[in-house]
């Protein structure tokens, strides 16, 4: 028989018997006394159980039920830590509770169960014996940790969260030992090893990818608009698809049911429709499967960064729209519980075939028929789908729901392999997505941050940092490194840091472009080096100049100058030989290209430092 801690008689009663005299600050713990509840059981063969129950008033069952009773092998702190569990959980999610109570079975108990010593009690649960536990978990084999950093650091995490509520309860602070302490940091590095970046998804997938599922997602919505315009007609043609359209209508007014229930209630429709794949097809005229769906949400998750769970629990009240200077926008703003904050994306009015503006007002309207039967969370939910094989409810992309992620993988997968695409997750669209941000904002990690939502750049940088975008992180480095080595060999005369924006910092010359710099081919210059021949551009086979830009005109025209004022300060052979041809191939070729009165007029306005001497 099921009993409450805070129902039994106990000489040791919990903190939710202990409700006399209850002041302000007892106002949480009155509160999870009424909603969340710790059991003890006993089943038919008289084993005890232990259970942890929180209320879940939106979901599917209105408990989440997680049974703990392993914990029972340490009965002096199976009862404590469940409690606290209590505590911790009141404002989480479902997954998360799960994903705590997982990490405390794998972790802490798992190491009672393995350990020849006794189990401890509050009391005996000590420094040494949490340092015992730090050790398991950093053990390893043929010199390799057993554990992965990450799975260490939750694992040590979940006991620290606990040991924290116990060190707070009044029932229980007096029973610790004052000898428990927990290393804060007992593996230094540890959080910079989880750093594996998600593979991101190769340019040319990409591409496949957007194309699919807008001629996917094209397709459904123009098959789905032409059973609207159908189910509208007046009389239509007997045994045609808009008459049989009407009569499913008819029949099932929110979810259409399954070919059995509708031989049940007209079996000559069921006889035109002919077999329950047939009926299935005609299912996506009202409503859709969890395999309409995939398309979208692959685009969705392409144009707004947001991640799997944030995409599947969007409401259909994190969409509104506004107007900034008379231009309507469409503002997504969906919760992401993990970051327990509202992710933002807002999005111009578009037709385009990819646009949130096109996409979600369509799935609002075909999934408006099955909201009334739906639980009144998933009634909010954009996302939710009717199962084809047993049609009866709506469903959601989540566990939590009364779907699945199972449902989302096996469909996701069959779409992949119908557009002969490769294996991928919404993470690597979300990562990829990110990536291209960073390619556009020349790695702007305030930007990055927001589009990703991020609080904390380090995330970004350690979980959403791709390889590709490491690599472009070292090569700016390397260029970096590469100009200031040139800068202090030529004394300061090749200097990028006095170029305006978008000019090759790694030409010799201000002004001017090249198309290799590492492969010079002016004479002294060394192969594989970046070129140091400052002057030397305007008769270098590599070199260009913009012929649209002032900056460069300005740049070539005080070049000039400066070569016919080395003429009277080098000697007249090395003139000739060097400068010479320069100054012919600037007048010759260079400037007349400028044709551009708008440019030659920009060129005049330059205000430009003077140019080192030639040499």
């Amino acid at each position: 028989m099921a009993k409450s801690f805070s129902d039994r008689g106990s000489t040791r009663p919990s903190r939710y018997a202990q409700l006399v005299g209850t002041t302000v600050t007892d106002l949480d713990a009155v509160r999870r006394e009424r909603l969340s509840s710790v059991s003890e059981e006993t089943d038919g063969d008289g084993k005890r159980r232990l259970f942890i129950r929180f209320p879940t008033p939106h979901s599917r069952e209105s408990i989440q039920t997680l049974e703990v009773s392993n914990w029972l092998m340490a009965p002096e702190l199976a009862v404590a830590f469940a409690e606290m569990v209590v505590v911790w959980g009141g404002d989480k999610s479902e997954p998360s509770r799960q994903t705590f109570i997982n990490d405390l079975n794998h972790g802490f108990f798992q190491y009672l169960a393995r350990n020849d010593r006794p189990a401890p009690s509050l009391a005996t649960l000590n420094t040494a014996f949490i340092n015992g536990f730090i050790e398991w978990l950093g053990r390893m084999e043929d010199g390799a940790y057993v554990l992965a950093a990450y799975t260490r650091l939750h694992y040590l995490g979940a006991v620290r969260s606990v040991v924290s509520h116990l060190k707070k309860s009044k029932q229980y602070r007096s029973q610790l030992s004052k000898d428990l302490h927990i290393r804060r940091n007992p593996w230094p590095g540890a959080s910079r090893q989880i750093a594996h970046p998600t593979k991101i998804i190769a340019p040319a997938d990409w591409i496949h990818l957007h194309s699919m599922c807008i001629e996917a997602c094209t397709q459904i919505m123009q098959t789905v608009e032409q059973g609207w315009t159908m189910l509208a007609e007046e009389s239509p043609e007997p045994n045609s698809l808009a008459s049989h359209l009407q009569q499913l209508d008819a029949l099932f007014p929110t979810v259409i049911g399954s070919f059995v229930k509708l031989q049940q209630l007209d079996a000559p429709l069921a006889r035109q429709i002919g077999t329950p794949e047939s009926l299935a097809t005609l299912r996506t005229y009202f409503h859709p499967s969890p395999r309409d769906l995939v398309p979208f949400l692959l685009l969705l998750a392409m144009v707004s960064f947001f991640s799997g769970e944030t995409l599947f629990a969007t409401r259909r009240s994190d969409v509104s729209y506004i107007e900034i200077q008379g231009v309507k926008r469409l503002v997504w703003r969906p919760y992401k519980s993990r970051s327990r904050r509202r992710q933002h994306r807002s999005f111009p009015i578009s037709d385009a075939p990819d646009s949130p503006t096109v996409l979600i007002p369509f799935i609002e309207r075909w999934t408006a028929r099955i909201r009334p039967v739906a639980t009144p969370r998933l009634q909010e939910w954009l996302f939710i789908w009717i199962p084809v094989n047993k049609p009866s409810e709506p469903h959601g992309f989540e566990s939590k729901s009364g779907g699945s992620k199972g449902a989302w993988q096996n469909h996701l997968s069959a779409f992949l392999i119908e557009n002969e695409l490769p294996h991928l997750t919404l993470r690597q669209v979300r990562t990829t997505g990110l990536d291209n941000v960073h390619t556009w904002f020349d790695g702007d990690l305030l930007a990055l941050q927001a589009a990703s939502g991020h609080q904390n750049p380090e995330v970004i940088l350690s979980h959403y940092t791709s390889d590709a975008a490491r690599k472009r992180h070292d090569e700016r480095l390397g260029d970096v490194m590469t100009l200031r080595s040139r800068w202090r060999e030529t004394d300061g005369i090749i200097d990028p840091r006095t170029l305006p924006p978008n000019q090759d910092l790694a030409a010799a010359t201000p002004g001017w472009r090249c198309f290799d710099p590492y492969d010079s081919p002016v004479p002294g210059q060394d192969k594989g080096k970046l070129c140091s021949a400052y002057g030397a551009c305007p008769g270098c086979a590599l070199a260009h100049l913009n012929l649209q830009d002032g900056y460069a005109l300005a740049r070539a025209l005080q070049l000039k100058v400066k070569i016919e004022q080395a003429q009277t300060q080098l000697p007249a052979a090395r003139w000739l030989t060097a400068w010479a041809p320069r100054l012919q191939r600037l007048i010759e070729y260079w400037l007349p290209r400028f044709q551009d009165e708008t440019v030659i007029r920009e060129a005049d306005q330059w205000d430009l430092d003077d140019l080192p001497d030639l040499e």
